[in-house]
């Protein structure tokens, strides 16, 4: 395949560290840090949404570290008998390059065995030979003994900045005529979709050599942050409310209650919203919250999601359970 037939995204898919978009400078400063040195002093965890760069970034650390292909092995299957046969790869010295690296995308997936195997008997043992560099949507789903035996960085696309830079070059270097205030605008308002969305947004809006905005739907839609901030306002209503009856009557019939505006919101927008990133909602809510038992659940749901046929209906359960949880507290 040529370059001219590639994806923009695949195409211009960062070699170099300084085509990069960090969310963090500190992260970044730290990358430069390990690229100078010319390994990374242990093990690598790198969790965000889709489309935030953490495949990006591992692909450019493996590029600089690894000076021959023996030295790099990547974990395909996650199967237990793949981890198993790991042992021989991890405990030999590299060939060339400073450390050998196993690459191990949605860590979260692996089974508890493999996990125990990984924990056990590879990651600290043979760290003076091998680095694991691991991704993953859902850091909240892996184990927090398993994530100590990682450096994690989490990754998040807000650099709206950065964004723009890199989507500007890369129209550049395509000849697309753009109008540069409408590809900030659209940036501001796309950022949460992931640079790889993005970017592929704007190969299939560059017509004939010229960006079209007009085919973009200018005003993102902002079903994830309506839900989480009306579920955000349906618990302060809950805490400084007073009125015993007005509690009963939201547990069962909210529609007809002090919450129903917020509620009925959340209703209508998961009803006319389609594709949501539910993983995120749980994720904000998580978050944004200090109330314990709330949080406790965000992180119940969260894990089950993935399983969930009907997502919107496992919300709607979620959100029955946390209100009641203050409703009983309060």
């Amino acid at each position: 395949m040529t370059l001219a037939n590639l994806s923009w995204f695949a195409k211009y898919q960062p070699q170099k560290i300084e085509e990069y978009v960090f969310d963090d400078p500190t992260h970044e400063a730290q990358i430069n840090l390990w690229l100078k040195e010319g390994s990374v002093p242990g093990n690598l965890l790198l969790s965000g949404p889709p489309g935030t760069g953490k495949s990006a970034l591992a692909s450019v650390l493996i590029h600089n570290f690894i000076k021959v292909p023996n030295d790099f092995k990547k974990i395909k299957s996650r199967s237990v008998q793949e981890i198993d046969e790991l042992q021989s790869f991890v405990k030999s010295r590299p060939i060339q390059s400073k450390k050998k690296i196993v690459l191990l995308e949605e860590i979260d997936k692996l089974s508890a065995t493999s996990i125990t195997t990984l924990k056990d008997a590879y990651l600290e043992l043979y760290q003076s030979n091998t680095t694991f560099i691991a991704t993953t949507n859902y850091p909240n789903k892996i184990e927090p003994a398993f994530k100590t035996r990682f450096i994690h960085m989490s990754f998040s696309g807000k650099n709206i900045e950065g964004v723009t830079r890199r989507c500007k070059d890369i129209l550049i270097s395509e000849n697309i005529v753009f109008n540069e205030d409408d590809l900030k605008k659209f940036i501001e308002n796309k950022h949460k979709l992931g640079l790889r969305n993005i970017i592929t947004l704007l190969q299939v809006n560059s017509i004939n050599n010229k960006l079209d905005f007009s085919n973009i739907n200018q005003e993102i839609s902002n079903s994830e942050d309506d839900i989480i901030n009306n579920t955000l306002s349906i618990y302060e209503t809950l805490i400084k409310s007073n009125n015993i009856n007005d509690k009963r009557l939201i547990l069962f019939n909210p529609l007809s209650s002090s919450i129903s505006a917020q509620y009925g919101f959340i209703l209508q927008t998961i009803q006319f919203s389609q594709d949501l990133y539910w993983d995120n909602v749980f994720m904000e809510i998580y978050e944004k919250t200090s109330f314990l038992p709330i949080k406790h659940l965000a992180a119940r749901y969260l894990d089950e999601v993935e399983i969930k046929k009907i997502p919107s209906v496992h919300f709607i359960a979620f959100l029955y359970e946390s209100i009641k949880s203050i409703i009983d507290l309060y």
